[in-house]
């Protein structure tokens, strides 16, 4: 059987609070920018930061994008294993909306 035990000490609690609409608060909320497991809590605010995370490892390889000499089949390769799973990382667990689908391009 199983023996999991919580460790009490790195456990973080969260308290989740939607200021109300209108507000100056409204879309600032100190929880939007907590992690957890490497995702945001904020769907929309988490699409932003993995997005800058992308086009930040497309700019480490920028010289290998416009090289004449890297043929195109291994451009896409190094896309798909580099730069692919940032942008889908955890994509799955939550509800996407269509915007947030539309901005990383699925």
């Amino acid at each position: 059987m199983w023996n999991l035990q919580v460790n009490r000490d790195k456990t973080k609690r969260t308290r989740i609070h939607l200021a109300p609409t209108g507000s100056p608060d409204h879309g600032n909320e100190a929880w939007r920018q907590m992690k957890t497991l490497g995702s945001r809590l904020d769907s929309a605010v988490d699409v932003q930061a993995r997005i800058s995370l992308a086009q930040l490892s497309m700019r480490k390889m920028q010289g290998m994008w416009g090289a004449s000499k890297v043929n195109l089949a291994l451009k896409v390769r190094l896309y798909n294993a580099s730069i692919h799973p940032i942008l889908l990382y955890n994509s799955g667990t939550g509800g996407q909306t269509t915007w947030m689908l539309l901005t990383v391009g699925i």
